[in-house]
């Protein structure tokens, strides 16, 4: 057990993505004021900074990064003065970064300004509403009607722009947000804020239309574990933020399934692995060297699938193995977690061996992000359930 989770409120755990370690958010109000509080911990559950009651707004979130080698905690606080006589009561939200170990500020930021215009969150699994960052915690992009802003995470610099989609690996994404409904291609171009020169172009869409299946909006492509339930959550990022691996097409629809990679920034494809006719792929998870990809045919679910590790440099399977359906809980730089047969796998990455296996599991544990963290949480413990 890394640390307990107690306290009033809503109680959440979030990860650094990295696998820096985690925080407790507990979003509490009394009598209309905010008395939320955070704590930092170490990747080890040591506690490190604490954010008091009044620094921030509980129910914002909070994001955990890496910026140029200091942890810094990323928070929204909704500001609000009292209407006085004839003066209406006006609302601002406060961006501020806070040292993960001293809890001290780093710097402060005012992405909306005084207005009559009420402000609230509703950032129930305890992440920053609004705000996607790069994988290297160099940038954030804040997504807030009626203003968009990239953000240096250094100092808290922002930079507005209309046209501004989220993040993508290390990078800054502007383009188009059409619709799903409007059947047509969007444009999404990686930049680097204040430069603004277009590295790289992506052609992305619904997976209909057999197109690269970013999320139009926000973290366009995550690491670890892939949720492959909807559009947008196909594609998946390495850590070090440099390639992306993205399930395109659509059998169902005419449009043929492929594996394909592609290089950040240039958006230039590395390699393609095509699905076999009568097959369907599915994109598990990833780490820097490998990519989970399960394989089945059509129909036929008791022949189980054809589970591969393709390596993410050259599209090579380096491992694969015949199993039952399984459910990838969690990837690490070393370790994968598996649900099999109704027990817990854990296997070597580098090989697919059986490392150990555990009776009773009937799901995978509750991760704490998704990502190389190796946390979760049971109930009110934060566990390390393999080592990362």
């Amino acid at each position: 057990m890394l640390a307990r989770v107690d306290g009033p409120g809503r109680l959440n755990v979030i990860a650094n993505v990295q696998g820096r370690g985690f925080d407790v958010v507990s979003s509490v109000l009394q009598g209309g004021n905010d008395v939320s509080t955070l704590q930092a911990h170490d990747v080890d559950g040591t506690p490190m900074g604490k954010l008091s009651p009044g620094s921030f707004t509980g129910e914002c979130g909070a994001a955990d990064v890496i910026t140029h080698g200091r942890r810094l905690i990323i928070t929204l606080l909704i500001k609000t003065v009292p209407a006085a006589g004839i003066t209406q009561e006006t609302h601002s939200l406060e961006m501020n970064a806070w040292d993960a170990k001293s809890g001290e500020q780093v710097w402060s930021a005012t992405p909306v300004e005084p207005s009559p215009k009420s402000l609230s969150c509703q950032a129930y699994d305890g992440n920053l509403q609004g705000v996607s960052t790069t994988l290297d915690g160099s940038w954030g992009v804040m997504l807030w009607s009626p203003q968009s802003f990239a953000i240096d995470l250094r100092n808290g610099q922002l930079y507005p722009r209309d046209d501004l989609l989220g993040t993508i690996g290390n990078y800054v994404t502007v383009g188009t947000d059409k619709t799903v409904y409007h059947r047509k291609p969007n444009t999404v171009n990686i930049t680097i804020p204040g430069e603004w020169k277009i590295l790289g172009t992506f052609k992305a869409g619904d997976s209909e239309v057999g197109l690269l299946d970013l999320a139009r909006t926000g973290s366009m492509a995550s690491t670890g574990v892939s949720y492959a339930s909807s559009s947008g959550q196909r594609t998946l990022s390495t850590p070090d933020g440099t390639t992306i691996v993205s399930l395109v097409g659509n059998a169902s629809y005419g449009v043929p399934d492929a594996i394909k990679a592609y290089r950040l920034p240039s958006a230039q494809p590395l390699w393609t692995i095509k699905t076999p006719e009568d097959f369907t792929d599915s994109i598990h998870a990833i780490n820097s060297s490998i990519v989970l990809v399960a394989r089945a045919r059509f129909g036929a679910e008791g022949d189980g699938v054809e589970y591969m590790a393709v390596d993410v440099s050259t599209g090579k399977v380096v491992w694969s193995q015949k199993t039952p359906g399984l459910s990838t809980c969690l990837l690490t730089a070393r370790q994968i977690l598996i649900v099999v047969n109704d027990q817990f796998a854990t296997l070597d990455a580098a090989t697919g061996k059986q490392l150990s296996y555990q009776d009773g599991a009937s799901a995978c544990p509750g991760i704490v992000a998704p990502g190389l963290t190796g946390v979760g949480r049971d109930h009110m413990d934060v566990v390390q359930l393999i080592s990362p």
